[in-house]
């Protein structure tokens, strides 16, 4: 962000105001000819992200509806996942950083088009 807005952002909210991912992809695509290697190097990594080309997958997904699930179960939090993958470890990689990405809320709203079997 350096690049493209240098200085403090409270003194070019207006810029920052105009910036959204295709301003971003299209600025950082000509870095992709820029003589500056930090640049072309992000030019690069941003490359990636256009053409989803990213770094890690999904190992396990599951979805559980809020009215399927039993009254008094709740939902576990990602440090109980990270506790028992820890436990199941072999001695020399219980220590290794890892982050468990868990989320227990799908924030996007009802479909009332695709929930007709719930009336």
């Amino acid at each position: 962000m350096n690049l493209i807005f240098p200085g403090n952002p409270l003194n070019n909210l207006d810029d920052y105001l105009k910036c959204d991912e295709w301003n971003l992809f299209n600025h950082v695509q000509i870095w992709q000819e820029s003589k500056d290697q930090t640049k072309r190097k992000l030019a690069a990594e941003w490359k990636k992200l256009h053409d989803r080309e990213v770094k890690w997958k999904m190992s396990f997904v599951a979805e559980i509806s809020l009215d399927q699930m039993h009254r008094g179960i709740g939902f576990a939090k990602a440090v109980d996942y990270e506790a028992r993958i820890r436990e199941l470890l072999p001695k020399k990689l219980k220590n290794i950083s890892f982050k468990v990405d868990l989320a227990t809320q799908d924030p996007r709203p009802l479909n009332p088009m695709t929930e007709r079997e719930k009336e």
